[in-house]
């Protein structure tokens, strides 16, 4: 398994330029942030959501229940067997979108295709798979979506990456997409494409172990040495909240998200990369954090000649 995660992560040493290059762009977001336990309590609504995507349809209505939500629509996509709900709160006029993921971080790494595609919906490139899986759910839901309600999204794992697809989906499609949150998210799009999206009201939560949401880096279905026509580079979309250890938390930008990942460069993989990308784990340290989180910046002590010493 650790040669698994280090495959997956590391293709080649030319990526480490781009993270160098992260290292030193400033990425604080502190102006005008919310109060730390109202951002807790809204990661730990649409958490409930993206675990409840795992269980079953009388669990998903009593969650969604518990929520203030009512569950609308549940189905699965069979060609890529990807199951998904629609649930809808009447008195804030909001549906909220989840998609089930996988919990199963080796799986993720060993089938996750690396190829990006233009997509014909969205007008970017996206990764294959998930755009794919989007556009089903997305002709799926259509029906249910009632007209000038908010639309929200969700998922953990590939689930998170196809809810945003999926939200990128409504967004061109003039829908009123007003929030995507996502945890343990594997990378969706290249730098135009999170251009182009930025807009979006988009939150990734991640762990400090967990290898999924660097994943991928690069399109390899070309020559990654001349990044151009026949390589691409997986760009972070949105903003990055990393749960830490106790009451803390860091929030960064998509060049912190780069930063983070150099991190990755000096560190062996471990058991620790499986267990921290566990749903519940997420849910579990954001109900620890929900009523007195603590912001604090983000520490990066990897050393980039230690890199070019291997």
């Amino acid at each position: 398994m650790p040669n698994t995660i280090f495959h997956a992560l590391f293709p080649t040493r030319s990526m480490v330029w781009l993270c160098l290059l992260a290292l030193f762009v400033t990425t604080s977001t502190q102006a005008n942030e919310p109060r730390a336990d109202k951002i807790f309590a809204e990661l730990l609504s649409f958490a409930h959501m993206a675990n409840a995507a795992y269980q079953t349809e009388p669990a998903i209505r009593q969650t969604t229940s518990a929520q203030g939500y009512t569950l609308t629509h549940y189905g699965r996509i069979p060609e890529v067997e990807v199951f998904y709900f629609l649930a809808t709160n009447d008195d804030t006029k909001t549906q909220r979108i989840a998609v089930r993921g996988t919990a199963n971080v080796e799986n993720v790494l060993v089938n996750l295709n690396m190829q990006l595609v233009a997509d014909k919906h969205t007008g970017v490139r996206l990764h294959h798979g998930f755009a794919r899986s989007a556009e089903g759910i997305y002709h799926a839901v259509k029906p249910h979506l009632k007209p000038n309600y908010r639309i929200e999204t969700t998922g953990h794992s590939l689930g998170g990456a196809v809810a945003l697809a999926l939200a990128m989906h409504l967004d061109a499609a003039s829908f009123p997409v007003m929030r995507v949150i996502t945890f343990g998210q594997p990378k969706l799009t290249n730098t135009a494409g999170a251009t182009a999206y930025q807009h979006l009201n988009i939150t990734r939560v991640v762990m400090p172990k967990d290898v999924v949401p660097l994943v991928p880096f690069l399109d390899l279905t070309g020559d990654w040495r001349q990044l151009g026509e026949s390589a691409d580079i997986y760009w972070p979309l949105g903003q990055e909240i990393l749960l830490l250890k106790g009451k803390d938390y860091a929030r960064l930008s998509e060049w912190g998200s780069l930063r983070r990942t150099t991190s990755f460069l000096s560190e062996q993989p471990s058991e620790e990369n499986l267990h921290q990308h566990q749903m519940q784990n997420y849910l579990h340290l954001i109900k620890q954090k929900r009523l007195d989180a603590r912001r604090v910046p983000y520490q990066n002590n990897f050393n980039p000649l230690e890199w070019f010493k291997r």
